[in-house]
């Protein structure tokens, strides 16, 4: 297996100021039972640090705001990343650590490689202004571990062109992990480090049973799952079937022309969702909540089903116009149940229409559906080899395709023939073979390499029908067509 993990390093901090729709601009902190746990570049240029009493924070700046943790926000904000990334697979695990971790091993080669995938995730984060850091491994729980490492290292475990990992160095960057970093109880990472266990490799010497008679059940069986010698199910992650996003303001919004930026961008979110699940929906339900929490809910009726963001704001606007502020607005939701699957009016590639049947035309409708470079003409070469009679070309040839050679031809070309095996008088590809023509000599190129051969037709064992021959010269039989 390939998990590939997501590390979001400061989460507390980046999803409130996330549902504050707030810059760096002002000082802030984000608290928990009294002690900040993260804060802004402002604050941290004012000497605010992690793990401050909110005293200390304010004595360093008078004009810190202080914000408690809200783990609703920071598992929304989880949520969105995984809706947003189950485009690359539908196996998704959301942790407690602030990881969110994704199965990609039977989704390298639809995305040509993990490479490829990694870019796509980081582009797609890269609007979000979150801090992360990605880690790779065999296991779920080695991931989740290794992502700890801001240098990123286990990536480098991977080998792209067989790709699948580099075993002994994974087993290097597992064995280095050091017990602190271990998702175990605390006591129990606190035990095994007193006994002088330092990292995973000293662990992994003891037995199963030793493990577990010293350290605990849960502990062994942790162990053994981070290093793919125990099956580990998670919990994968299943998207909601709606869609509800808030902002709370840090400065209370007095009037409704100020609503338009905060509902502009919730807006924007409903729309990449929309996008994402093929969904739409006729009804926004905006609610919002002044400063005595009494809240104003309307919704905005749309009779298309096809989703639009100025579409959207504009009606949202017109709806908001009428309704008069009596406070402060504090926050604003945007709620979307009732989703509709969008039709998508697909027409066949081949349908026939106009001048269709003509050659060219039937060209230009290919290279409109899948672009110019993936449709050739091929011309004739004056040569009587096979493989070199035709060459493909991207313009339409000025001289016909037709020949004056009488035999029948193939549709279809091996681009290098295949050996056949010949044991006594039979033949055999795949099945057996059964010659059902007579020879057709066909010999030259003697200024490079001579060629000469004597092609039939064969009948295949699976009444299929292809174009053989021997190789005088190499006394080997090949298949080089099929017959269509």
């Amino acid at each position: 297996m390939l998990w590939l993990c997501i590390r979001f390093t400061q989460l507390p901090l980046e999803a409130r100021l996330a549902s504050i729709g707030h810059t760096n601009d002002i000082p802030i902190a984000v608290v928990q039972d009294n002690i900040i746990i993260g804060c802004n570049r402002a604050a941290r240029e004012k000497g605010v640090q992690t793990q401050q009493s909110i005293g200390t924070g304010y004595a360093l700046s008078s004009g810190l705001k202080v914000l408690e943790r809200n783990q609703h926000d920071e598992q929304k904000v989880l949520e969105n990343i995984a809706q947003a990334l189950s485009c690359f697979t539908p196996a998704l695990v959301i942790l407690p650590s602030h990881c969110v971790l994704l199965e990609l091993q039977k989704s390298l080669k639809l995305f040509n490689g993990l490479s490829e995938i990694e870019n796509k995730i980081r582009l797609s984060l890269t609007n979000l202004k979150l801090t992360y850091q990605i880690a790779i491994a065999h296991t779920l729980k080695a991931a989740e571990v290794l992502s700890i490492d801001p240098d990123e290292c286990s990536l480098q475990t991977w080998n792209h062109s067989l790709a699948t990992f580099d075993t002994l160095q994974l087993a290097k960057k597992i064995r280095a992990i050091k017990i602190s970093d271990l998702v175990i109880e605390k006591s129990h990472r606190e035990r095994i480090i007193s006994s002088g266990i330092k990292n995973l490799e000293q662990l992994l010497k003891a037995s199963s049973s030793s493990l577990r008679r010293r350290f605990g059940l849960e502990t062994m069986q942790y162990i053994k799952k981070l290093n793919n010698d125990l099956d580990d199910i998670p919990d994968y992650y299943i998207p909601e079937e709606n869609f509800n996003a808030s902002i709370s303001f840090i400065d209370v919004i007095h009037s409704i022309e100020n609503l338009e930026s905060p509902i502009s961008y919730l807006i924007e979110l409903l729309v990449n969702f929309f996008r994402l699940h093929q969904r739409s929906s006729s009804d926004l339900l905006w609610t919002l909540t002044d400063i005595y929490q009494k809240t104003t809910s309307f919704s905005v009726h749309f009779s298309d089903h096809q989703y639009n963001h100025s579409i959207y704001l504009e009606n949202t606007l017109l709806y908001l116009s009428n309704i008069k502020l009596s406070a402060p607005i504090e926050s604003i939701n945007l709620f979307v149940d009732n989703l509709i699957a969008i039709e998508i009016n697909e027409k066949p590639l081949f349908h026939q229409d106009g001048e269709f049947k003509s050659s060219l035309n039937f060209v230009n409708k290919i290279q409109a559906k899948l672009g110019t470079e993936t449709c050739l003409w091929l011309e004739r070469k004056s040569q009587n080899i096979p493989e070199l009679t035709y060459t493909a070309i991207s313009q339409k040839p000025q001289s016909s395709l037709s020949s004056k050679n009488s035999h029948i031809r193939p549709a279809w070309l091996f681009k290098k023939p295949q050996k056949i095996i010949k044991e006594g008088s039979s033949l055999w590809w795949n099945g057996s073979m059964t010659i059902v023509s007579s020879p057709e000599s066909i010999s030259g190129y003697w200024w490079k390499k001579h060629v000469c051969r004597k092609y039939y037709i064969a009948k295949h064992q699976n009444h299929s029908y292809y174009w053989i021959f021997h190789d005088i010269q190499k006394d080997e039989w090949f298949i080089h067509g099929i017959y269509t």
